[in-house]
């Protein structure tokens, strides 16, 4: 059976899930997920799959500028590439685009007790808040209130997130993007900055399954299990109240890796008191 290849982060991996469950598909390819950062022999049997693939749906991340095959995939293999999806102005202090907090990612990466490490994403003001604010209580009173100087404009930075995720469908050919700005002020379409929900997964399968030539409607592909939402990460409640947000408010509850649902001053009481 020849192979459809799925390349990318988590969103590909929700991706190669979608599809997997999708009877066309199946009858016709064997899918297989191609994660990031592989090496060794791991690498090396990815590389393989491209000897009997015909399809690649390449997330549309750096790393794939790294790729052995970078500019050099056979031929005979139809090539899509797909949107990385997030809405950064949903989590604007958020370390993958606000800068890392340093200590709270060192501690993350050391991280040796039981489970997983609580934080499974860091806030880089907060990071940049400990080097000035010694007090957590003030750290925390200050971080809520936003009494503090150069704090991006959020509702101009949802603007600007705007124009970015439109530019990607124009240069992708897709729609997912006008999508989330049509839905994400009413509904969850994030878990996290980068962790979709599964409702904004199946319309991106359902994009990719008509671009790589299957007549199918969104209806038709099978619910798909929401497994990132085992992980939330709190809104700011400025960002609630500045992109007008209909679906949380202050007290809203976030699931964590324990099970536990916190609000947001729950949530970053702890993250702070780590730090």
């Amino acid at each position: 059976m020849r192979k459809l290849i799925v390349y990318g982060n988590c969103q590909a991996g929700a991706v190669h899930s979608i599809l997997n469950a999708v009877p066309a598909i199946t009858e016709r390819f064997e899918v297989v997920e191609h994660h990031l950062w592989v090496e060794g022999e791991a690498l090396d049997k990815q590389l393989r799959d491209f000897d009997d693939a015909d399809i690649l749906l390449q997330q549309n991340v750096r790393n794939w500028r790294w790729h052995p095959l970078y500019n050099k995939v056979p031929e005979h293999i139809k090539v899509v590439r797909f949107p990385f999806c997030y809405f950064a102005a949903l989590w604007p202090f958020d370390g993958f685009v606000f800068g890392q907090d340093e200590k709270m990612l060192a501690i993350a990466r050391a991280y040796a007790g039981p489970g997983q490490f609580p934080f499974g994403f860091q806030d880089g003001l907060l990071g940049r808040l400990r080097e000035t604010i010694p007090d957590a209580a003030e750290r925390f009173s200050r971080y809520k209130a936003l009494d503090l100087p150069d704090i991006p404009d959020i509702a101009r930075y949802a603007e600007f997130e705007a124009a970015r995720v439109l530019a990607d469908d124009k240069r992708l050919g897709f729609t997912i993007g006008q999508f989330m700005l049509d839905n994400y002020r009413r509904e969850r379409l994030f878990h996290a900055i980068v962790h979709p929900s599964a409702k904004l997964m199946r319309h991106l399968g359902q994009e990719l399954l008509n671009r790589i030539g299957f007549d199918i409607s969104e209806s038709e592909i099978p619910q798909y299990p929401d497994y990132l939402s085992g992980y939330q990460v709190p809104l700011h409640p400025k960002v609630i109240t500045a992109l007008q947000l209909d679906w949380v408010d202050i007290n809203s509850k976030y699931t964590q890796l324990n099970g536990d649902c916190v609000d947001f001053e729950s949530y970053f009481t702890d993250y702070i008191s780590y730090g």
